[in-house]
């Protein structure tokens, strides 16, 4: 820039576009044998991703949520491919993605009772997709009831 004085400098801050960091604190606040409610917060000091991909794949069957309590979080695992939304016996272990989620929280339906699922989610913004989400467990209950106390042991094992 030139002055009528000189020359000189002018600095101000820039901002260079990146990938949204991770979404946190994934939560269970609901879960009956076939359903399960999630939230989940948005990553922390960024703005607001566009929309959010939820992941989840079946990890087994579960004889209780106290399965996966006592397994503890999954191993991470390799980021999948992008694919479209598929049944979830598509391709066993594979990720199956609910894309364009505008909110903080979703409401999974049709899942199988009695089963260990993986769920994370993913932020996008402008430049793209984010890393997923910390793998959260979730096991669906034996029968359609909703069990509040599983839920609140679940929730709090995850946070561990």
């Amino acid at each position: 820039m030139r002055f009528e004085c000189g020359l000189g400098r002018l600095n101000f801050p820039c901002c260079v576009p990146a990938l949204p960091r991770p979404p946190v604190d994934v939560r269970v606040t609901e879960v009956t044998a076939t359903t399960a409610r999630l939230s989940w917060a948005p990553p922390p000091d960024e703005d607001e991703p566009l929309y959010y991909v939820l992941q989840f794949r079946a990890r087994g069957p579960a004889t209780s949520v106290s399965d996966a309590l006592s397994a503890g979080p999954p191993p991470p695992a390799s980021p999948p491919a992008p694919r479209p939304a598929a049944a979830p016996a598509a391709r066993p272990g594979a990720y199956v993605e609910v894309p364009g989620v505008s909110s903080l929280h979703y409401s999974l339906r049709e899942l199988n009772p009695s089963t260990r699922y993986e769920i994370r989610v993913v932020a996008v913004n402008a430049m793209g997709r984010g890393a997923p989400s910390v793998p959260f467990p979730l096991s669906t209950l034996h029968s359609g009831k909703r069990n509040a106390l599983d839920v609140l042991r679940l929730n709090r094992a995850a946070s561990a």
